[in-house]
């Protein structure tokens, strides 16, 4: 099953958010923790040329949810941060009253692949 996510990498952790306990997303990482994580970055269309600019990225890896209160809120200020760094303070105030409303899981990398054309 894959989705599309929001995430951020933060002390060697890829961290995502959603509501608490809802979407698949968050119940298969409940029932299955081994995870594939892929990330398309930035990509260019050369038409003349018939190909394409890209990078790319596949971790494989353990998901857990977060259940430590400090460890959820270091996920959830590294979403803030990538995000809306420029509203840091707003985005604490909007996990300080919200933060309970959300699940936070943890994916800790096993093995990680790239590959660019640049």
């Amino acid at each position: 099953y894959g989705v599309p996510i929001s995430y951020a990498y933060a002390d060697g952790k890829i961290y995502v958010h959603g509501a608490v306990e809802t979407g698949a997303k968050f119940k298969n990482m409940q029932s299955h923790h081994r995870v594939c994580f892929t990330v398309i970055g930035s990509t260019k269309v050369l038409p003349n040329q018939f190909s394409t600019l890209y990078e790319s990225v596949i971790v494989f890896g353990t998901a857990s949810r977060l259940t430590d209160a400090a460890e959820k809120q270091r996920g959830l200020e590294a979403i803030i941060a990538k995000y809306s760094s420029e509203f840091q303070e707003e985005g604490m105030q909007y996990i300080a009253k919200m933060g309970g409303k959300a699940d936070v899981y943890a994916i800790v990398p096993e093995q990680i692949t790239g590959k660019a054309k640049r």
